[in-house]
């Protein structure tokens, strides 16, 4: 009898052991090849990806040491470009893809490694700079995102406070509603705790999902469509792009003025710089038009994020390279 038992035992146990290193096979191939897509795309750029991924991981320790060095609201700034960064994964078709193309649990197990690896990076810079709330903070979300799935189409049309151009603006909305309602938790949830670095921490991340919008290039149709010369192109597109966020910035930036009008230089400053900023990515999307702005300009707008007195030269650049690219189609 106990030779049939240990038997069945050991037939359980090997069978247990072929499920897991099934599911490891089957993970690891997906992250290889996900692996292989990111450093041929970085190839497709024309720059070496060997270098690149150095340049970046140098980059990345000399600007995050300097934030924290320069600002109290590092931590901050570094947990919300987190967050930021892990919510392009919550694209719809994408996910549909794994949830058709791994088991449910499998597809858990993805989502969660794919948060931590955007995530790890951040936490080491935290917990160097003994940061640990929000390390924890970092971990919770990333746990979190893994259980927010995208649902099937529907008819039902968000609407929008924005007219129809620029479609940024329209698009990046429906994209984002979840993200822009957040970030105004966060400033009601820095009212409850009376903590003006996490009302500023709200802006910033209602920024950088603005920021967001301007991250794909439209079709060459809808600029022809305009009928102007490259600059004055460009001028109305960031008139309209500012009178369009304010209606999302400027709501926010009086709620903090009037639960924190001791801080109103602090405030007003904010908001004018992120207005610069989107100028500046403005220019850097039609710097690389028609492609996608590539690591030359994310290296320039990651650099100016850290060291804003860099867009001195940074927007000249960008705006010179925009109004050459766009000649071809704006005469």
């Amino acid at each position: 009898m106990s030779f049939v038992l240990g038997k069945a035992e050991i037939i359980c146990h090997l069978s247990l052991v072929t499920c897991h290193l099934s599911l490891y096979f089957r993970l690891m191939h997906y992250f290889k090849l996900q692996a292989k897509i990111i450093w041929r795309r970085i190839g497709a750029w024309g720059v070496n990806p060997y270098l690149t991924v150095i340049l970046f991981a140098a980059g990345y320790i000399f600007l995050t040491e300097s934030l924290f060095s320069k600002t109290e609201y590092a931590a901050h700034v570094l947990l919300l470009s987190m967050v930021t960064m892990q919510t392009r994964l919550l694209n719809k078709n994408r996910n549909e893809f794994l949830a058709l193309t791994f088991p449910a649990n499998q597809f858990r197990i993805i989502r969660w490694v794919e948060n931590i690896l955007i995530a790890l990076p951040f936490m080491i810079s935290m917990l160097i700079n003994g940061a640990y709330l929000e390390v924890m903070i970092a971990v919770a979300a990333s746990s979190a995102l893994i259980f927010i799935t995208t649902k099937s189409r529907t008819s039902v049309v968000i609407p929008t406070p924005f007219a129809k151009r620029p479609f940024e603006f329209i698009i990046g909305f429906r994209n984002s509603y979840v993200l822009i309602a957040l970030a105004y938790l966060l400033l009601i949830g820095s009212y409850s705790l009376q903590n003006s670095n996490w009302g500023i921490a709200a802006f910033v991340f209602l920024t950088l999902i603005i920021l967001n919008f301007f991250s794909k290039p439209e079709h060459e149709m809808f600029v022809w469509t305009y009928s102007k010369k490259p600059a004055p192109f460009l001028i109305y597109k960031i008139l309209q792009s500012l009178r369009q966020a304010s209606l999302l910035m400027v709501p926010m930036i009086l709620v903090l003025l009037f639960m924190y009008p001791q801080d109103y230089i602090k405030i007003i400053s904010f908001l004018g710089l992120a207005f610069v900023y989107i100028i500046t990515i403005i220019l850097a999307k039609y710097s690389a038009y028609p492609n996608e702005m590539n690591v030359p300009q994310g290296i320039l707008i990651a650099l100016s994020l850290y060291f804003p007195p860099i867009l001195f030269a940074v927007i000249p650049y960008f705006y010179i390279q925009s109004t050459k690219n766009l000649q071809f189609l704006l005469k």
